[in-house]
């Protein structure tokens, strides 16, 4: 097989055309390229099987991660499912179309800069990263609210059957550590995740580490690739969730445009 490239990429959104038209006018990479998914593919379920469809019939390994707009249960979705149950359906997908998931055995790149582990990372996110001036959720929420600045999250995202947010993430970081620990210390990894706080925008991210058994810290600011800038309107853009202000009306953040090549290296910083 001709030696590839590992690219990483993120909030697709492609509910938006303009991404959707992006996703589907991309060219087809060598068989040897791996591409790193890291979350945010669309609120629909049938959105997020095309996108990886897509993306796999162009990739010749592609690995998925899901971000907080992959698990909402949105009202509009045909799909009812929520919480671990929408959850355990993507992997189900992804395993019929051949994408890797936090699921699945942990694969080893050995092209450029390998070898290296590479562990997609499905921990969501509580509210331990608040606001600076916040101590607890009470507050960054309520600073949140006050400030019209509110994730949709609040309202689609739900942790069934865990009785909060805080008890799903702490149950997928214990189903994590021991994966990690059980690495090969010496086997350098690329771990790829999706994280955010209530009132922030996202970071995906794919970051290399020499050690494989650290626990799961703080993601570096920025990201390992990202999508065009979706249009400004419809329920997100690619630069942070959509929100109510305290009028109750939308507001979508403005998204900075990117290079059209939307993919890059994620080879270690």
């Amino acid at each position: 097989m001709t030696p590839g490239r590992l690219l990483a990429t993120s909030d697709l959104h492609v509910s938006h055309p303009r991404n959707r038209r992006w996703v589907a006018d991309l060219p087809s990479g060598s068989p040897g390229d791996w591409l790193l998914v890291a979350g945010d593919l669309a609120e629909k379920v049938a959105d997020i099987e095309w996108t990886l469809a897509t993306l796999r019939s162009r990739y010749g390994t592609v690995v998925w991660v899901p971000g907080n707009h992959d698990l909402w249960a949105h009202p509009r979705d045909p799909v009812k499912l929520r919480g671990e149950a929408r959850y355990q359906h993507l992997v189900a997908l992804c395993r019929e179309l051949g994408v890797i998931t936090p699921e699945d055995p942990y694969p080893v790149w050995t092209g450029a800069g390998g070898p290296a582990m590479v562990v997609p990372l499905f921990l969501l996110y509580d509210y331990t990263f608040r606001p600076d001036g916040t101590s607890t959720k009470a507050e960054a929420l309520d600073l949140a609210y006050r400030t019209g600045v509110i994730g949709a999250d609040e309202r689609h995202l739900h942790p069934d059957p865990y009785p909060s947010r805080e008890a799903l993430c702490q149950a997928r970081i214990d189903a994590t550590l021991p994966r990690l620990a059980a690495i090969d210390p010496d086997l350098p990894t690329i771990r790829s995740a999706t994280s955010r706080s209530p009132a922030s925008p996202p970071v995906s991210f794919a970051t290399r580490s020499s050690r494989s058994g650290a626990a799961p810290s703080r993601p570096p600011t920025g990201t390992a690739g990202s999508a065009p800038a979706p249009s400004s309107t419809g329920t997100c853009t690619s630069r942070g969730p959509c929100s109510r202000t305290a009028s109750g009306s939308r507001r979508c953040p403005s998204a900075t445009p990117t290079s059209r090549t939307g993919t890059r290296s994620a080879r270690a910083s």
